[in-house]
């Protein structure tokens, strides 16, 4: 590891990206498949020492990681942390190069191969304590979810460029339309939007899973989603006259609590703010799906794909519905 790493750092000294994220990629591709131990650490103890090393991988330190390999004896010990350090060495040459399209596509290559990783590792293991624990798997969705929700939110600042108006555009100052030239200048809008969409979806269908651990199989979430919807699986009931919306007692604003309480959860300091109070209750669930969707409807609807869109519309629209916010299901 130390003698190909050094390879690519001294690629990247010289200004050879190119080389320097082939030497990176035969890397991670050499690397011992990992073990349940980082699994046992990331899920039963918490201390400064573990956190500094994670620390140097998400930020790509070379010098702080190549101590770390130093003294481990067996690297299949550190897998995911030597994963994680590659992406970031992967991000740091991406950006170097103006490409931040791929930066998008090697996020949600890791994602996707850091919880492959981690549940296969839970299939594998011999450990009954491990694989009876609700709580692993459940850390695995989050972890999965508020990384491709952090991917979104540091989009934002280019998305907002590529989505203004005629209005805004008018109205931007002389830095914010030097900064829109200059990101439209070296980016391919349709790839990095197709690599943001891709990664909304994978999102989403995370949230899905993870409302099935979280909440009862009845949970208003999943009968929305359902491929045909509650009313279609029960007889056929005359007309009555829509309630006033304005009647609370009509509206279906039970909060239930989630099946396994947050409080329960190893290590909640290290979940977003915005997870946790969404895992407070099932109404709150509910809000963080769909704006998730809505997100994904603004790239549907930029892409041209309206009937991908609508369809997306109206599985929003069936949870304001079974909600009873019949006038929010009308306007969306």
């Amino acid at each position: 590891f130390l003698v190909k790493e050094s390879l690519a750092f001294t690629f990247e000294q010289m200004k050879l990206s190119d080389n320097a994220m082939v030497s990176y990629d035969e890397l991670s591709a050499k690397l011992p498949k990992g073990n349940l131990l980082e699994i046992r650490i990331g899920a039963r103890t918490h201390d400064q020492q573990e956190d500094l090393k994670q620390n140097i991988a998400t930020f790509g330190n070379t010098e702080g990681f190549r101590k770390i390999v130093r003294s481990t004896k067996d690297m299949a010990h550190i897998h995911q942390l030597t994963m994680k350090y590659v992406f970031a060495r992967h991000c740091h040459l991406l950006f170097a190069m103006k490409r931040p399209s791929q930066v998008l596509e090697k996020l949600l290559s890791y994602v996707k191969n850091d919880f492959r990783l981690r549940y296969d590792n839970l299939l594998e293991s011999e450990d009954e304590d491990i694989k009876e624990d609700e709580k692993i798997p459940l850390q695995n969705e989050m972890l999965a979810i508020s990384s491709c929700w952090d991917a979104k939110t540091a989009s934002d600042c280019i998305t907002s460029l590529l989505f203004a108006n005629d209005d805004r555009q008018r109205n931007m100052t002389d830095l914010e339309d030097e900064c829109r030239h200059n990101v439209l200048s070296v980016l391919d809008k349709n790839k990095f939007l197709t690599n943001l969409y891709d990664i909304l979806n994978f999102a989403k269908t995370r949230l899905l899973k993870m409302s099935q651990k979280l909440f009862t199989s009845d949970c208003l979430l999943q009968k929305a989603m359902a491929d045909l919807p509650a009313d279609a699986l029960s007889p056929w009931v005359p007309w009555n006259e829509v309630a006033d919306p304005n009647d609370e007692k009509q509206l279906v604003l039970e909060n239930k609590r989630p099946s396994l309480q947050i409080d329960s959860i190893t290590h909640p300091d290290r979940i977003p703010m915005w997870l946790r109070r969404g895992m407070e209750c099932e109404r709150q669930y509910e809000d963080i799906f769909i704006k998730l969707c809505t997100n994904i409807t603004v790239l549907e609807t930029w892409f041209n794909r309206h009937r991908c869109a609508s369809r997306l519309l109206v599985e929003i629209s069936e949870i304001h519905i079974l909600r009873g916010d019949l006038e929010l299901a009308v306007q969306n």
